[in-house]
């Protein structure tokens, strides 16, 4: 039996109780209205309903709860014999063993599904088409095999799985459509595939006549997933002979024609209300492009200097002894040139004074134990169990309010982990109306994966239940130094490879520190450079999205990219695993959860903490954590969330509206083989409209074509690479930085304004004798009455601003990053 709670918290769980038996009693009350059976997940899910909040109750809420547990008990509606549908009970039975290897499905298939032509029972296989994934025959296996349209869903599956599309993908088809007929055969009340007549019931239910419990988007979702099953199938049955075709129709889920049910699916306007959705987020973010990566380094140069204070802090605490606590300090924040702004304070504690600067809040043993240095009080709790308080700021230099941390509400509200949702129903509501007046899901910084010391206390240190009840009563905010460095340094790293290479979240997770993953290559100094040593680039091999081999892509990274993945590797080989000089990243799995996670084995992945690979989940609170507080909001007010995603088709539509980039060559550099998905990430937004007309009726000297984009020839890239060789792209140094872009010059060997080129602030000497050429040029042209000359020599010196803005900002959070970390020890009274 576990251990009852103290008795500050005896009110809290006796509210916890009253509300769980309330929902409880509630949930029966309405299931029996409805004439619907009482179960415990049925009063699981009314809860959900009945709760303003839309929390609920769990079933373990209600088995541990013993009042909640004798209402149901008293109420529930007893077992009945036999289900709705017939079943051959053989078959529902789960195996005994995982189901791994497709052969083990051989004896539930029929001998011409499981051999069928051009997949891997086919007799003739000579290694061309692989057989379906393990997750694949795993949940056919367990989830499928038991209905009627088994044997249809396997020989689809086995079709697809021979074109090599991705295992998570199939799954996902098979769940959707699996899951959807389910539910259907149930409210028709039929039981065999001769009853299923897709051409009424599909409609039927697109109209919502049936399953209205279910969304639009769950009905456009089952229409999209049910309809790439018949084009891939109409594929595979194209290339059969008659005969083989009239003898695997009957193992084909019959068709619906489109016509049947046009205007009902709603999966098109849906798409484009994302579409619109995105571009509008897309449209807040694009003129902070550089102001963002800017504020993101500065940020993270302040968590760095916190953390270098919290270690001097340990040493000078581990001089003192065991009574240094608490122990005070404070830190002082530079500003542009050096001088201190502002004034950090803290206060760092260990358990035991914690308890006896709060001992009203403790029962009288445990302040008893703390006094004498019993029990777990005894000897120092080093480092593990120590406390940073954050006390206040203050302002130096004048009266404005003091910047701070721009962290400190979610740890002093309890916005980390689980926190939005734990509490009294006012106290989550109250959560969640905060968080959604930033445009975040309601729990945004909970890691998961497995992620620890990332963001949230350790838990593994048995250290969070204190932390949680300290927090309640600690006159200040206490903040986890090293888990919020950690999300500061992963955001930091993702947020800058997003925005110089527009790679995925997926390619993100893939980079290795190893020679295969991380390349340095050398080339030879262009012909007529006065520098004639090598030129050294750095550029990720990763497997795109979409590329069904295993033949990577080349993604190149500018020499600030490069550093910072240097000091990102250091602080994990030299300080979080404590390894010797000269060890490099451990070897960890890829994350075992990733959907792709069957493409990867085990390496050094540079996005990997505690021994486990970061998740994609995991990261995103990275990056949301670096980013907080930086609000933006669409034209119609609506707060924007910063997501991997959006940062994604950020890039794309600055390269191409700001920098002129080609739509085929950006369509490289995202790794996209659809030029009409390119061309959607990377259309103007609104405000790009907007102030392209209000040019337009300004000057009426320049006109700016909107058409389609043209697609060169194979044959003018291969002429423009062989211009360039020697010249341009990852073989040679630019003006004003080094260019990450490799093969052919996307902006047509104009590298000021190009997205490609990493700007150097020890190139600012060439930018500004362009700036001079121009100025010279553009009051020439004007002289002579040539003002298509003059709008594109303007243009070019706008190009050198947004570049020397650029060097301006790299100076600047450099020179912030360099700034020494200046603390004073017993500074708050």
């Amino acid at each position: 039996m576990s251990n009852p709670p103290p008795p500050w918290l005896a009110p809290q769980y006796a509210a916890q109780r009253a509300r769980t038996l309330d929902l409880v009693q509630r949930s029966i009350a309405a299931l029996k209205t409805a004439g619907h059976p009482v179960t415990v997940w049925r009063i699981v899910e009314t809860s959900r309903q009945l709760d303003p909040t839309h929390r609920g109750i769990s079933d373990k809420g209600i088995l541990q709860n013993s009042e909640a547990r004798a209402c149901y008990v008293a109420a529930r509606t007893p077992p009945r014999q036999g289900p709705h549908m017939p079943r051959d009970r053989s078959r529902t039975k789960a195996p005994a063993i995982p189901v791994d290897d497709w052969a083990a499905l051989e004896p539930s298939l029929p001998p011409n599904v499981f051999h069928a032509p051009r997949t891997w029972g086919d007799p003739s296989n000579r290694g061309r088409w692989p057989a379906p994934h393990p997750k694949v025959t795993r949940y056919l296996a367990h989830a499928v095999l038991a209905y009627p349209w088994s044997v249809h869903l396997a020989l689809a599956a086995a079709v697809i799985s021979a074109k090599r599309l991705d295992p998570t993908t199939i799954r996902s088809y098979l769940v959707a459509v699996n899951a959807k007929m389910r539910a259907l055969f149930n409210a028709l009340g039929i039981e065999t595939m001769d009853q299923w007549h897709p051409a009424e019931a599909i409609p039927a239910y697109l109209r919502e006549e049936l399953l209205p419990q279910d969304n639009t988007r769950t009905r456009s979702n089952f229409w999209s997933n049910y309809s790439t099953f018949q084009k891939h199938m109409r594929h595979w049955m194209a290339g059969l002979t008659e005969e083989e075709r009239e003898r695997y129709r009957p193992y084909l889920l019959p068709v619906v024609e489109p016509w049947a049910v046009e205007g009902l699916s709603k999966v098109y306007s849906s798409y484009e209300e994302s579409k619109v959705a995105r571009k509008q987020a897309t449209d807040a973010v694009v003129p902070y492009f550089a102001d963002l990566r800017a504020e993101a380094h500065r940020r993270f140069n302040r968590i760095s200097r916190l953390r270098q204070a919290y270690r001097q802090v340990l040493t000078e605490a581990q001089r003192r002894g065991p009574d240094a606590f608490p122990l005070t300090f404070s830190l002082d924040e530079p500003g542009a040139d050096g001088a201190p702004v502002e004034r950090l304070h803290f206060r760092l504690w260990d358990r035991r004074s914690f308890i006896l600067a709060h001992k009203e809040h403790w029962s009288p043993l445990t302040v008893d134990e703390a006094a004498r240095r019993r029990g777990r009080y005894a000897q120092l709790e080093w480092p593990t169990h120590l406390l940073v308080e954050y006390v206040r700021a203050d302002r130096l230099i004048d009266a404005a309010p003091p910047e701070g941390l721009w962290f400190e509400d979610l740890y002093k509200l309890n916005l980390v982990g689980e926190g939005p949702v734990l509490g009294t129903p006012m106290q989550v509501a109250e959560k969640q109306h905060y968080l959604r007046s930033f445009g975040y899901g309601r729990r945004p910084f909970n890691p998961v994966g497995g992620a620890r010391g990332i963001v949230t206390h350790r838990a593994d240190l048995g250290t969070n239940q204190f932390h949680r009840f300290a927090r309640l009563v600690a006159a200040g905010t206490l903040l986890p130094i090293d888990e919020a460095y950690a999300a500061a340094a992963f955001g930091l790293l993702a947020l800058d490879l997003f925005t110089t290479t527009g790679m995925r979240m997926n390619e993100l997770l893939q980079i290795r520190i190893s020679r295969e993953g991380f390349v340095r290559t050398e080339t030879l100094a262009p012909p007529g450079a006065a520098d004639r040593s090598p030129r050294v680039r750095w550029l990720f091999r990763l497997i795109p999205k979409g590329e069904r081999s295993d033949r990577p892509a080349d993604y190149y990274i500018g020499e600030e990219t490069r550093r910072l993945i240097a000091k990102i590797v250091c602080w994990l080989v030299r300080d979080h695993y404590e390894l010797p000089p000269g060890e490099g990243l451990p070897i960890v799995p890829y994350d075992p959860h990733h959907g792709r996670s069957h493409r990867f084995s085990s390496g050094p992945y540079l996005f990997q903490h505690d021994g486990r690979a970061i998740s994609d989940d995991t990261l995103g609170v990275c990056l949301r954590f670096l980013l907080h507080r930086m609000v933006f909001y669409t034209r119609d007010g609506k707060p924007v969330a910063i997501t991997p995603h959006l940062l994604r088709h950020v890039f794309a539509t600055h390269a191409v509206q700001v920098e002129k980039v080609p739509l085929d060559v950006m369509g490289e550099m995202l790794k996209q083989k659809n030029l009409e998905v390119t061309d959607y990430y990377s259309q103007p937004t609104v405000s790009m409209v907007a102030s392209a007309a209000d040019m337009l009726l300004a000057r009426f000297a320049s006109h700016l074509d909107v058409g389609d984009a043209i697609t060169r020839t194979p044959s003018e890239v291969r002429q423009l690479y062989e211009e360039a060789r020697g010249k341009v792209g990852a073989l040679a140094e630019v003006i004003g930085g080094h260019c990450v872009q490799a093969g052919f010059c996307p902006a047509k060997f104009a590298c000021i304004g190009c997205p490609a080129n990493a700007v150097d602030p020890a190139r600012r000497e060439q930018i500004e004798r362009r700036v001079a050429w121009l100025n010279e040029q553009c009051a020439e042209a004007t002289r002579l009455g040539l003002p298509l000359e003059v709008a594109t020599l303007e243009r070019q010196l706008r190009d050198c601003h947004t570049m020397l803005r650029e060097m301006e900002q790299i100076e600047q959070y450099r020179e912030d990053e360099a700034h020494g970390t200046f603390i004073a020890f017993d500074t708050i009274g």
